[in-house]
C-alpha cells in the first residue's frame, strides 16, 4: 500500500500507524479522538510490537497527534487499504498437514 505523505517531516513509520488505527477500532474507537486516546494509553509493548521505536533518551514512544493522524487517515487510498486488508484472507494457503489416510 503507498505511502501518501510527503518525504518531508515522516516521524512516524507508515505501517506503525495504520496499524495503530486498526487496533484502535478493534478496541472500539469510533472517533479521531477515541483513536487518539488509544495511542496515549496503549501500552508501551503493543505500540513497540506495532512497529513504533521508543525514543533514544526516554524510552518513551510518543503518541501522534490527532492531526497526523487526521491528516494521513484523509490521504489513505480506501481501494488500497480495501485491496490490501482483503489480500491476505483470501488467499489461499497450503495446509501445513498433507491428508492421511480416513480415520
Amino acid at each position: 500500500m503507498p505511502d501518501p505523505r510527503g518525504r518531508k517531516g515522516r516521524v512516524y513509520p507508515f505501517g506503525a500507524l495504520v496499524c495503530a488505527v486498526a487496533a484502535g477500532v478493534l478496541t472500539g474507537a469510533k472517533s479521531l479522538a477515541a483513536i487518539s486516546e488509544w495511542f496515549t494509553d496503549a501500552p508501551i509493548w503493543a505500540l513497540r510490537a506495532l512497529g513504533f521505536a521508543p525514543d533514544p533518551l526516554t524510552g518513551q514512544i510518543p503518541a501522534p497527534h490527532p492531526a497526523t493522524v487526521r491528516r494521513l487517515l484523509e490521504r489513505l487510498d480506501g481501494d488500497a487499504l480495501d485491496r490490501a486488508i482483503g489480500a491476505s484472507p483470501a488467499s489461499p494457503r497450503p495446509s501445513p498437514h498433507p491428508p492421511g489416510p480416513p480415520r
